[in-house]
Order: structure tokens, then C-alpha cells, then sequence
């Protein structure tokens, strides 16, 4: 089964339009990259887009979530995989780079412009998992070893690392629509996501529920040491207070849609 088997009228009647759903305690942070570097991240048929945030020209925003996530199937689709014998309930770390406000160069037959996400990579520490989502939604998932303490997460290969990334709080926690600069940059969370792979662009919609979570402000720094998909440096991002570029932690509740396919 792949995803044109599921991006089909009578599968999502039978099993809703949401099949994922789940849980995540995330370290966010937004910040920014050159526009030059991300450029070569894109595939060929898709190019940056204006973003809403005042960046100097030649740089672009950019977000990481590095995410203790918790995933199982909708209630549908629950009892299928139950009558499989199969298990409805995932545990896993993964760590996501993503670029906001990409658009196609090209408005396609089948499919909108944009602006849309596009997640170059993602890092998790489940097989299952990266299985799953380069299958049904070609998302390049990389399985790695992920180690992850209270306040930072690990992430290597046969021993070599990666990315490292640490997380310190600053000043209390709060609703996340008591802080300005979490406004600003909330309507990231209502673009959808697109993917290139064996079988073209996909698009799928991963909705998070942030409407009445908590966040604490934090600092986050990232050390990237051998990932192609980020230039080799460490990413010091302020605390979500300081700046609209800024970084929280937060636990939100999340579903992700069927993938579907764009047609050029």
C-alpha cells in the first residue's frame, strides 16, 4: 500500500480525514538562515516566497522543532490496525528543520502555489516511523540514535554526532496568546506542508493545536556538526520574549492529514 492507495474518497470515508493524531513536547525556535543556502535545499520546480517577518534581503526564516513526540491512529483507523495485531501506539524523538514560505515557480494543474513548508530533513530514533512517513508521505525521515535529557537533545550516527540542541528557560511560563512575538509568528502553524520523492510533490496539512497552550521562554542553541541540510555552525536563538526570531518550549496535541498529490 502506498499513498495513492489511501488519497482516495472511500478509504477517507471510511477512516476520516486526520489518520495520525498525537501529542508532542516541543523546543521551538525560529530563526534565520541565507536565502543562497536554503535556495540549494529546494527542489528544482520550488523557490522561496515572501515571508511576513522583516528579514534583510538574502536571508530567509527558517524553524526547528526538536519534539519527545507520542503518535497513534485516529479511532478508525485504531480498530483496523487492532484486527492486524498491530500496535496503534508510537513513542519516539525526532528532530525537524523546516522552511516556511516556499512557493512553486510554476502554479500547478492540480494544487495551489503556496505558500507552503518544506522540510528538508528529519531526524527520529524510530524505524517505524521513518518507514511510514518516506512511504505514505515522502518526507525524507533519516533513522539516527537521539538522546534527549530534560534540557537538551543528542543526535548521532554509528557513534558520530550530528546536531546537538539545548534548551534553557528564561523567566516564567505563560498562555502562549499573552506573548506578542508568539503571535506574530503563530500563523507558521496553519501552512501546509509539501515534499518531493520517488512519486512527485505531495501536500499534506500537520495541524498544531496551539490555540490554548502554555509556552516557557527559553534559550535554544544549536550545534550543527556534520548535517548537510544546515550550514556547519552553532545557532544561538533568544528567548521567545526578546524577539519574534526567538525559541519556547510547549506540549501540544497535533493530527496530520492524508497526503496529496500535486500535478505540475
Amino acid at each position: 500500500m502506498h499513498i495513492k492507495d489511501l488519497n482516495t474518497l472511500p478509504f477517507i470515508e471510511k477512516f476520516g480525514e486526520d489518520p495520525l493524531v498525537g501529542s508532542a513536547l516541543c523546543d521551538f525556535a525560529l530563526f534565520t538562515m541565507s536565502s543562497e543556502f536554503l535556495t540549494s535545499l529546494l527542489p528544482e520546480e520550488l523557490e522561496l516566497a515572501a515571508s511576513p517577518f522583516d528579514t534583510p534581503e538574502g536571508i530567509h526564516p527558517v524553524f526547528v522543532m526538536a519534539n519527545d513526540t507520542d503518535l497513534r491512529f485516529n479511532l478508525f483507523l485504531e480498530k483496523e490496525v487492532q484486527v492486524q495485531a498491530l500496535d496503534p501506539e508510537l513513542h519516539y524523538q525526532e528532530f525537524i528543520f523546516s522552511i516556511p514560505y516556499v512557493q512553486f515557480k510554476q502554479k500547478p494543474k492540480i494544487g495551489t502555489q503556496g505558500p507552503y513548508i518544506f522540510l528538508p530533513v528529519l531526524y527520529l530514533n524510530s524505524i517505524i516511523a521513518v518507514i511510514g512517513g518516506r512511504i505514505f508521505y515522502e518526507f525524507n525521515k533519516n533513522l539516527t540514535n537521539i538522546k534527549r535529557s530534560s534540557n537538551t537533545m543528542d543526535i548521532s550516527l554509528l557513534s558520530l554526532p550530528i546536531v546537538n540542541e539545548g534548551f534553557k528557560q528564561v523567566g516564567p511560563s505563560g498562555k502562549a496568546n499573552t506573548f506578542p512575538n508568539f503571535n506574530t509568528l503563530s500563523p507558521i502553524f496553519a501552512l501546509p506542508t509539501v515534499e518531493f520523492g520517488p512519486y512527485g510533490y505531495v501536500e499534506s496539512m500537520y495541524t498544531v493545536a496551539y490555540e490554548n497552550v502554555d509556552i516557557q521562554p527559553g534559550n535554544m542553541e544549536i550545534d550543527n556538526i556534520r548535517s548537510k541540510y544546515m550550514p556547519k555552525e552553532v545557532f544561538a536563538i533568544p528567548d521567545i520574549t526578546t524577539s519574534v526570531f526567538g525559541a519556547f518550549r510547549f506540549e501540544y496535541n497535533w493530527t496530520l492529514s492524508y497526503a496529496k498529490f500535486i500535478e505540475l
